[in-house]
């Protein structure tokens, strides 16, 4: 596999690629990160973290074989123009499915542990393969077609190809500024107009989703309380984000980051996005690693641009 000289993220197509770095420990993260700070102004600046980049910040003396951290800087970008795709070239081969009798037994475990409050909600995700003989560029322009999400991102090197079509923002700075807004609550749309409103309505009033929601929105405004000033921060709840295919419950929080926090601050405090771990963070981090007992890699990580005194970055779902 080779490295392409261009990648998609958000409105943008980014190409003239200058310098990529990766990282597989410890001092290659603190390299990374440096060169972020001290290139922002001068390029545009991808960054890719797996979920696995919370054990750097848990544990001095972590590697991996798989690079955790990856940075590309391009020097050039431009208005990102959508194509239209036959969709008959797509014809996947699925290579497997949901183990429903694993699922089950992690879904007991999951009840069982909330039952006793070790957790209060968590995150749980599995695998799902398939293989295209489709170009993955390709790919990624019919699928389009079907998500045009915010966040949508396309990353090809050495070792991998990234499609993620994400709604979900993780953080995004200006300036001294950051607003995060997690997603918790989701119900699937109608083609019937007056059912839509209803399933609308109930998810705006469903104390299940309610709870979940608020639980996140909190783990987040603790999160943020590291690195803003005092009183500073501020918070809209329960907003409904609509979709092609589902609606989405977000909630808001914000504040005014303290003098001179870096972006490896924001990492430590933030990373990963509480949404996508469960509650309280570090028991659901542990506790996902019980369960799923594999790399999750950039799938619950994060997709992101720096540039200048602004960051953007996705939660890199789906």
């Amino acid at each position: 596999m080779t490295l392409e000289n261009y990648a998609v993220f958000g409105k943008y197509f980014y190409h003239d690629l200058k310098h990529t770095l990766k990282a597989f420990n410890h001092k290659e993260s603190k390299k990374c990160f440096k060169f972020i700070e001290k290139y922002k102004n001068d390029f545009y600046i991808l960054m890719l973290a797996d979920y696995e980049l919370y054990r750097y910040f848990q544990d001095k003396n972590f590697t991996s074989k798989k690079a955790y951290l990856s940075v590309f800087a391009f020097k050039k970008r431009k208005k990102f123009q959508k194509e239209d795709i036959d969709e008959e070239k797509f014809i996947p081969e699925f290579i497997n499915f949901l183990d429903q009798d694993n699922y089950k037994e992690n879904f007991i475990k999951v009840k069982e542990a909330i039952s006793k409050g070790r957790v209060y909600q968590i995150n749980l995700t599995q695998n799902f393969k398939f293989h295209s003989k489709m170009d993955s560029f390709e790919l990624f322009k019919l699928l389009l077609s079907r998500q045009d999400t915010e966040f949508k991102a396309f990353i090809k090197d050495e070792a991998r190809e990234i499609l993620s079509f994400s709604p979900e923002l993780f953080f995004k700075t200006k300036k001294r500024k950051i607003f995060t807004k997690p997603m918790k609550g989701t119900i699937k749309r109608d083609k019937d107009p007056i059912k839509d409103e209803e399933n609308k309505i109930f998810l705006q009033n469903d104390t299940k989703n309610l709870s979940e929601n608020v639980m996140i929105c909190d783990l987040l405004r603790n999160d943020l309380s590291k690195i803003i000033t005092k009183k500073s921060l501020k918070t809209k709840l329960f907003e409904i984000q609509s979709h092609p295919t589902l609606h989405q419950m977000t909630s808001r929080a914000q504040g005014k980051l303290k003098k001179n926090i870096s972006l490896y601050q924001i990492f430590k405090a933030l990373f990963p996005c509480g949404s996508i771990t469960g509650a309280p963070k570090l028991e659901s981090i542990k506790f996902i690693e019980e369960l799923e007992q594999r790399e999750r890699g950039i799938y619950c990580g994060t997709i992101g641009l720096i540039h200048k005194n602004k960051n953007k970055f996705s939660v890199a779902i789906r």
